[in-house]
């Protein structure tokens, strides 16, 4: 899901005209391309397929001599070629029912320049499942049009998604909202909104600022942003099939309780430990344009900077034994951590521990001060491992390949010991599930590790919906299934099973 954000507020000022025409000008080359569906009537149906030349011939006929209204309110002002259909999606003859009749009037007419589009409604009788997806010629800004601000829930704290699942809708000079991820029109507004005048975006200039192979997607942007309450209940003159659907699922996700989310994704393709139980893994993908320009896109918590430190550190440290050199990236890491984690109790303990920025030897005797007293031990392990980084920080270094790996190893046996006794939390948490099943080798992390699962099972099991089972992998009996509806992992050592069917 989207992280959470925080609000900001926005100036307001009129950035242009509210009389601007969107697709009634001539059109220029676009590199971005619109796919729609095609829904085929009934004589463009054949035996065993679709006669798409024919309904091709059908579509741009009408289109040509009036425009066409889509199913879902996108509008075709330009013919499609015979080569720009992609796929043939043959149902029968099943009906297909499209909507009512779309007011078309004096202010549809004046913004779309179109007199009298055709509507599917017209012909509803003919119209059947089967279609075909084609390619559209049609950019998606007009020549005249620029990118003024993005779409952000920034007071609901949560991304505006389109229906193709990109969270690109953007707010354009023609008083538009648009996906520039599918290109779909979502919203004609009947009214400019006041925002900010900054950076204004050409089509090229938005491929090239957010696209993944951009040429310009590590350079600053200073596009405003535009909250989805302020266009909420705003007055139109148009909207799609595709406003429609993104405005309910970004009010239910955005405003609802994460118990009633959790029940109502349960089982559907939103519940991502289906898939991961399916076999298929994390794929990562740019952020939405929104955070890329929010001033705080990364915001992060002192346990959060050192969970990412250990995450990185301990797979340094673990691939080190096979490569010493990785031991220079491992050192500092873990260090790092070790230092975050004890400011991170410190400041638990004295909100005003940190205000002068105390180095890491002071501030474990100001955690002594306080009543967290670190064995001496370990803190023969922190010196000797905050020396290493030292060197390894401001100058040349030399160390031995088993003794780099010990004070590695020392040092997290401190960590899994103090984020367990004085923070609360558990090591593995904060790793990836193969990292740390090969720390799980390690017998003091073995042992603690069973000592956290202990409770959790025990909760677990209270809970008739949910399910426990046998790791294939660890043997233990902690492969926990929350509803019969979700995917499973183990609490243990992070195994996710990938099942071979589950017979729905």
């Amino acid at each position: 899901m989207p992280r959470r954000r925080g609000q900001q507020r926005l100036m307001a000022m009129s950035l242009h005209s509210a009389n601007d025409p969107v697709v009634s000008a001539s059109q220029t080359t676009s590199p971005l391309t619109k796919v729609v569906a095609l829904w085929a009537p009934r004589q463009f149906l054949t035996s065993t397929g679709i006669d798409v030349k024919g309904l091709l011939s059908d579509v741009n006929r009408k289109v040509e001599q009036r425009g066409f209204i889509l199913w879902d309110g996108q509008i075709l002002v330009h013919p499609i070629s015979a080569t720009e259909w992609l796929d043939e999606i043959f149902e029968g003859d099943h009906p297909f029912e499209p909507i009512a009749k779309r007011q078309w009037e004096s202010e549809q007419k004046a913004y779309f320049g179109l007199e009298n589009p055709y509507q599917m409604c017209e012909d509803r009788a003919i119209y059947t499942q089967s279609h075909i997806v084609a390619r559209v010629p049609d950019s998606y800004l007009a020549p005249t049009e620029r990118i003024a601000a993005i779409l952000h829930g920034e007071k609901d704290e949560y991304y505006f998604y389109c229906t193709c699942h990109q969270a690109d809708v953007v707010y354009t000079t023609h008083r538009r909202l648009l996906c520039m991820g599918c290109g779909a029109l979502h919203v004609v507004l009947r009214e400019p909104v006041l925002i900010p005048p900054k950076q204004l975006l050409s089509t090229q200039d938005w491929i090239d600022l957010f696209d993944d192979g951009g040429t310009r997607r590590d350079e600053p942007v200073d596009l405003s942003i535009l909250d989805f309450q302020d266009v909420e209940n705003s007055e139109t003159i148009w909207t799609t099939e595709q406003w429609a659907d993104a405005k309910h699922r970004f009010i239910f996700f955005a405003r609802s309780s994460p118990e009633v989310i959790e029940e109502a994704i349960r089982g559907t393709e939103a519940d991502a430990s289906i898939f991961l139980e399916a076999g298929f893994r994390l794929a990562a993908t740019s952020p939405p344009p929104a955070h890329q320009i929010a001033p705080d896109s990364v915001d992060i918590s002192l346990i959060e900077n050192a969970s990412h430190c250990l995450e990185d550190g301990v797979s340094s440290y673990l691939e080190s034994r096979k490569r010493s050199s990785e031991l220079v990236s491992a050192v500092p890491l873990i260090y790092r951590a070790i230092e975050l984690l004890l400011k991170a109790r410190l400041e638990e303990l004295d909100p005003a521990g940190l205000s002068d920025h105390p180095n890491n030897p002071t501030v474990i005797l100001r955690l002594a001060a306080a009543g967290v007293c670190l064995p001496e031990d370990e803190r023969g392990h922190i010196n000797q491992l905050r020396r290493m980084r030292n060197s390894l920080q401001h100058g040349t270094a030399s160390l031995n390949h088993r003794q780099g790996l010990t004070m590695c190893r020392n040092a997290l046996l401190f960590v899994d010991r103090f984020v367990s006794d004085e923070l609360g939390l558990w090591l593995g948490d904060a790793l990836a599930p193969d990292d740390w099943y090969q720390l799980l080798a390690i017998p003091q992390i073995n042992q603690r590790a069973e000592r956290n699962i202990g409770p959790r099972l025990d909760a677990i099991g209270k809970d008739p919906n949910a399910s426990i089972a046998r790791c294939e992998r660890c043997k233990r009996d902690t492969v926990v299934r929350p509803h019969p509806k979700t995917g499973s992992s183990c609490i243990f050592c992070g195994h996710i099973p990938v099942s071979s069917g589950k017979g729905e």
